[in-house]
């Protein structure tokens, strides 16, 4: 079984928090982590 990581799991969280969520408001959300913006869309399109 293939796994997510960390990070992933992260992003994953508020998205389930939130339902439907759009990439600027997950990148709001997951600042205190210094997440460059093009590495949040990374991590999103790894989970797509």
């Amino acid at each position: 079984m293939k796994r997510i990581s960390n990070a992933e799991l992260e992003v994953m969280k508020i998205i389930w928090k939130e339902k439907a969520v759009k990439s600027k408001k997950i990148i709001e959300q997951v600042k205190d982590f210094n997440w460059n913006d093009n590495t949040v869309r990374t991590l999103i399109n790894r989970l797509i």
